[in-house]
């Protein structure tokens, strides 16, 4: 009899480890869901499946580098730097002062959302709607619905509009489904202004420690509801 209850009892506690565990690997879903802009898809990847070390032991842990910087924040740095090693710029020569001067330039595709937090402002997404194949939102239109180069969070002072340029894409599925996308493109090169390209840092959205709390309450309101 003994024997039967402790095994009942181990069972319970053994379910509430991997209960707890996978009800703590949602929690860190749904928090980059909702603070997270386009980098939540990098960091819900970087989350792994419920890992159980034994009966009574589990973790869950957050793989990647760059879902590691979104989960405990990075300081101030300069992408132009990163740019420069892609293996995707052009080379270029310039002729300078009578010499020729290596050099080269990328072009950065920016994928603008219709929906959620960051979502595109309502005159421009109506539009943008009426863009067809090789159309885009002019300088002119652009200014027109009120919307006029930004200063960005380091203080530099965009050329243009962030919406200037704006293309639609129609993308097609293998289901044969349809749907646009709205882009704009920077360009940067070796030329580019130094604070141009100087992301401001990020504080890091600390899930871990939150969704550990939540977790370990529920645990006990496991416990108290099976045993």
């Amino acid at each position: 009899m003994t024997d039967s209850i402790e095994n009942a009892i181990d069972r319970i506690a053994s379910d509430t480890v991997k209960a707890t565990l996978s009800y703590a690997r949602d929690e860190l879903i749904y928090e980059a869901h909702t603070r997270l802009q386009s980098t939540s898809i990098d960091y819900k990847q970087g989350i792994s499946a419920v890992i159980m070390d034994g009966p009574l032991q589990g973790h869950v842990e957050l793989d990647g580098k760059f879902p590691a910087m979104l989960e405990r924040g990075f300081n101030s740095f300069d992408e132009k730097a990163g740019f420069a090693k892609s293996p995707k710029k052009t080379k270029i020569t310039r002729r300078i002062d009578g010499r020729n001067e290596p050099g080269w330039f990328l072009t950065i595709p920016f994928r603008h959302k219709t929906s959620g937090k960051g979502s595109l402002p309502t005159k421009i997404l109506k539009a943008a709607k009426n863009l067809n194949y090789g159309e885009y939102l002019s300088e002119s239109l652009v200014r027109e619905l009120g919307y006029s180069p930004q200063r960005s969070k380091t203080g530099y002072m965009w050329k243009n509009s962030k919406y200037d340029y704006m293309i639609r894409p129609v993308k097609r599925y293998k289901s044969g489904a349809k749907r646009g996308q709205y882009l704009t493109f920077r360009r940067v090169s070796d030329m580019s202004d130094p604070k141009s390209w100087q992301h401001p840092g990020f504080r890091g959205i600390k899930a871990f420690p939150k969704v550990s709390q939540k977790a370990e309450k529920f645990a006990y309101d496991y416990l108290e509801t099976n045993l």
